[in-house]
């Protein structure tokens, strides 16, 4: 039997769905991070140990990049005849970056518990009053745990009175508890995008040969934007330890068709993000969601073992 339960995190409230072997722990208050997801009693994310990490937003783990995904380019765009400006929060590449909904206050919604799940929905509603994107919006998550999978269901809406560019990220870091050189990897087909030296995408790309089966990772360095390829309803992903004999699978619905894949310098996990649009969607445009008003749009990213 599935059950939800909150206990505290810091000053904030988590709140965990779980069964006797599966568990999912996020903080709806602080911008719905998930820091947590076991399996069979297994970490499988390298989340938030605690609050102080939580608010730095340390390596921005598990955070949820909307209403970009990614950097934008000295935090500039034009759209439909305006010229805007995000905050600069990349200083050092003069740049903005993953959009500003990682530390909002989601509310829950809804939760409900069955025999074979647990879920709960959350709501965050953005007014248009921050610097740069002046276009209000509601965002749902729906968080689903069953026994060896989690799944995550978004939905945003345009609740303006104008078109309204949006794109959408995650930030999930997967570890298997040890270094990433004893893993495998395989990519669904892809190009990989080239970038400059602030990791803009320069237009260019090419077709993406390696890890199309399992390969080891070994020293492979990953900071890397792939666009994916191929007429599909869900992209996957797997990573496969051999020492546990395990089996992790990132698979994200078709409105996400980009996948950034980094390893950090401590190289004891690996991020997976599906993204919607690539980074610098705002002015290159590709892919970019426009929503009219009330128009929205809606995707899944599913974790199973």
């Amino acid at each position: 039997m599935f059950e939800i339960r909150h206990q505290p995190f810091g000053s904030f409230e988590k709140y965990l769905l779980k069964s006797a072997t599966s568990e999912v722990a996020f903080v709806p208050a602080f911008g719905a991070n998930i820091f947590s997801l076991k399996f069979n009693g297994t970490e499988t994310l390298w989340g938030f140990e605690n609050e102080v990490q939580l608010i730095a937003n340390d390596k921005s783990r598990s955070i949820h990049l909307a209403p970009f995904p990614n950097r934008i380019q000295d935090g500039k765009y034009f759209f439909e005849g305006n010229d805007y400006q995000f905050p600069i929060n990349k200083p050092k590449e003069n740049n903005a970056i993953h959009g500003f909904v990682w530390n909002k206050k989601f509310e829950v919604v809804s939760t409900k518990t069955e025999k074979e799940f647990a879920s709960i929905t959350l709501k965050y509603i953005f007014d248009g009053s921050e610097m740069g994107y002046p276009f209000p919006f509601e965002l749902l998550f729906e968080y689903t745990l069953k026994e060896n999978s989690f799944s995550m269901s978004l939905s945003a809406t345009n609740t303006g009175n104008t078109n309204m560019p949006f794109g959408y990220g995650w930030h999930p870091y997967f570890t298997f508890g040890n270094n990433v050189e004893h893993w495998q990897l395989q990519l669904p087909e892809c190009n990989v995008l080239e970038i400059d030296g602030r990791l803009i995408p320069t237009g260019s790309s090419n077709n993406y040969k390696s890890f199309q089966q399992l390969e080891n990772i070994g020293t492979t360095e990953f900071d890397t934007a792939f666009e994916l390829t191929g007429n599909k309803d869900f992209f996957e992903t797997k990573l496969f330890s051999a020492e546990t004999n395990t089996t992790l699978l990132v698979k994200q619905s078709n409105i996400f068709k980009y996948l950034q894949v980094y390893i950090p310098p401590n190289r004891n996990c690996i991020a997976i993000e599906p993204m919607t649009c690539s980074a610098n969607a705002f002015n290159s445009e590709k892919d970019l969601i426009i929503l009219e008003p009330k128009q929205n749009c809606s995707g899944i990213i599913s974790i199973s073992i």
